[in-house]
């Protein structure tokens, strides 16, 4: 039946899917690819699948081929309306995350993998040196304790190894002392349910990601999964960690951590320093105005004072009290104004500025949690987008962070990024009131 649909059932299953929540992203990648191949937005005139899909829906270039690189990658038979079974219900997100991963990659993701530990296994996946990629082979059984040694070491010395590695790195810290303590208690007792109690002390939420250099664990309920980048995947019990812990710690001892790496030099506090009161800015003493002086009964004649002639010390100028001056008397435009008041002035700037300056120090940065639409999320991440057009309904202030939130159809997919602001314009001709423009950055 989807075989016969014509161009105009397709573009509306496609603005369908967008009216829907985000699970619907194979759907429109699918149809996107029907558009794309058939070449089917040459009707309307577009050049390209690009093209059409941003007049039509408002979904950018990016976005666009991150669709049906989706639907290519993860759905049955790579066309397909329906998502491999491994990756039902994993949201748009973590599967954006997921296109760069290689097959071997994709090994340690599960349903409780979160999008930043994929981000991780990215980070470390581009940071690899040029190692050839060993081929793809079947991953090897875990490690059997009932095994002779000689068996043991032809099957997984290789790979136990890497465990080894793991399990150093995991107690090189000496916030996990106490563990590896726990752990060596566990290893000298006569526990019948070994597998569990070592999960229990290395992994008691049942899931967590530990990353050293080309190394990345995924520890699960049930299996750890330990990638070396350039090389396969392979999956270990967690009886098999716990004797890897003990080929580079001695579990036999009290405290192995302290065995291994001595005594932790204890941490010299420094004195905390208080933070210095903040004073008000010292205002500006001004002098004491004489007092005019009282009027004589007397009717004397004012001494004619020469304009270019100079006070002398302690004499006081008559504009100085402007209460005395002839009413009459006006400013003049292009009034000179005296080396005194300019000196004024710039005393008046300073403490404003300083002020300020406190008052900004004492609000701190703060953070604004804002939503914002894939559409435009999309060009932010890119930096095609410098600047955000918002209500002024917060108090944005230059050097504030943006959290923006990414939503589709006003469903938030679970990326955010973060922005300094750098600029604010507001009270522009052009800017609807209550509106301001917010220049960004990467923070």
């Amino acid at each position: 039946m989807e075989l016969n649909l014509n161009y105009q059932e397709i573009k509306g299953i496609i603005r369908k899917d967008f009216n829907t929540v985000a699970e619907r992203f194979n759907s429109i990648g699918y149809h996107l690819k029907k558009v794309r191949d058939g070449e089917l937005y040459k009707e309307d005139g577009y050049k390209d699948i690009a093209e059409f899909a941003l007049k039509e829906y408002g979904v950018s270039r990016s976005n666009t081929y991150r669709f049906m690189q989706i639907n290519e990658k993860f759905s049955v038979g790579g066309d397909s309306l329906e998502l491999l079974p491994e990756y039902a219900g994993f949201g748009n997100s973590k599967l954006s995350e997921m296109l760069t991963l290689d097959e071997e990659e994709l090994k340690l993701v599960t349903q409780r993998t979160t999008r930043d530990e994929i981000r991780e296994i990215n980070k470390t996946h581009h940071a690899q040196d040029d190692t050839p990629v060993a081929p793809a082979r079947q991953v090897a059984e875990t490690i059997d304790f009932t095994q002779s040694n000689t068996d043991f070491d032809s099957t997984q010395k290789e790979g136990f190894e890497h465990l080894v590695n793991v399990a150093f790195e995991f107690f090189n810290d000496k916030n996990m002392r106490e563990k590896l303590k726990e752990l060596g208690q566990a290893f000298r007792k006569d526990i019948s349910d070994l597998e569990n109690e070592v999960l229990i002390i290395i992994n008691p939420s049942k899931h967590t990601t530990f990353r050293k250099g080309m190394l990345i664990v995924f520890f699960e309920e049930s299996v750890i999964k330990v990638k070396k980048f350039g090389d396969i995947t392979r999956e270990f019990t967690y009886t098999d960690f716990l004797r890897a812990a003990g080929e580079t710690y001695n579990l036999n001892t009290g405290d192995p951590w302290v065995e291994k790496f001595g005594e932790p030099v204890p941490e010299i506090k420094e004195p905390e320093k208080k933070e210095p009161e903040m004073k008000e800015p010292p205002k500006k003493e001004t002098p004491k105005k004489a007092e005019p002086p009282k009027a004589e009964t007397k009717t004397e004649e004012k001494p004619e004072v020469k304009e270019t002639e100079e006070n002398l010390p302690g004499q006081m100028d008559i504009k100085e009290f402007p209460e005395y001056l002839p009413e009459e008397a006006e400013k003049v435009e292009g009034e000179v104004i005296t080396e005194d008041a300019q000196e004024e002035l710039q005393e008046d700037e300073e403490e404003t500025k300083e002020s300020e300056e406190i008052e900004t120090e004492e609000r701190g940065q703060q953070v604004h949690e804002l939503k914002t639409d894939h559409i435009y999320f999309a060009d932010v991440l890119t930096n095609k987008k410098p600047f955000e057009l918002r209500r002024k309904d917060k108090d944005f202030q230059v050097n504030d962070v943006l959290r923006l939130h990414e939503q589709i159809d006003g469903q938030p997919t679970g990326r955010t990024t973060d922005r300094l602001v750098t600029y604010i314009l507001e009270n522009y001709t052009g800017l609807v009131d209550g509106f301001c423009i917010l220049g960004i950055q990467p923070v």
